[in-house]
């Protein structure tokens, strides 16, 4: 089950909706940056605009990430559990409330856990951690019913997510692909120049934006995975 979970989970790559979206929410987090960077002014800005951008930073800019990921989650559910199709524009703009709200319930499962003692460094330290524990939370969320639906009776002792071990096994498999392709990339267009310059400053930002997500695609299949095996007739 670890091993076909991992295998979905880097299958999910192959989509170019995740590339799209992952896109997306770097150009969404950028814009915010840009007209946080506009309100506070630049050098000539006074205090008032000063701390009203550094506020709308610290307290805009978590909410924005954490809505912008549940955005990318829900538009990528169909393809993380198994099918070939994003989820269409119209249906996410019908639960946009609730996939915004799941993004922020994400965004303060994180902080959370980074207050602890031990496990909170560690998350700081390595934001794919972060990332990984805002995304399955997302996920749960958004994912809950459907797979409570389809499940039914059937799973009432039974436990179709991955446990701590194996989430775990996730975060070192995808950090060591992550790793592996990152130093490929860097091999790559290190040997063109100034135009592999100009290629990692486009590419990078998606491809980060994708890697903290890789250990949500598996978590995501194995639970896949765990569904199918509970209805198989």
């Amino acid at each position: 089950m670890f091993w076909r979970s991992v295998a979905g989970g880097l299958g999910v790559l192959a989509h170019w909706e995740v590339w799209l979206a992952a896109a997306i929410y770097v150009a969404g987090i950028a814009a915010f940056m840009i007209s946080m960077g506009g309100v506070m002014g630049g050098r000539d800005a006074s205090a008032p605009r000063t701390a009203v951008g550094c506020l709308g930073l610290a307290i805009g800019g978590p909410i924005v990430q954490g809505a912008l990921m549940a955005m990318m989650i829900a538009f990528l559910m169909p393809i993380m559990l198994g099918g070939t199709d994003p989820t269409p524009p119209s249906i996410l703009a019908a639960h946009a409330v609730g996939i915004v709200l799941a993004g922020v319930a994400g965004i303060i499962a994180g902080i959370l856990i980074s207050l602890i003692p031990i496990v909170g460094g560690l998350v700081n330290h390595i934001p794919s951690v972060l990332t990984f524990v805002e995304g399955v939370v997302i996920f749960r969320i958004l994912a809950g019913s459907l797979i409570g639906d389809l499940v039914g009776d059937v799973a009432v002792d039974t436990n179709v997510y991955p446990g701590f071990w194996t989430s775990l096994g996730f975060l070192l498999v995808a950090g060591a692909f992550s790793f592996g392709a990152l130093l490929f990339l860097a091999l790559i267009t290190g040997s063109l120049g100034e135009a592999g310059e100009s290629i990692t400053s486009i590419v990078a930002p998606a491809f980060g934006a994708v890697v903290g997500l890789i250990p949500v695609f598996m978590y995501a299949s194995y639970v896949t995975h765990s569904v199918r095996a509970l209805i198989a007739p």
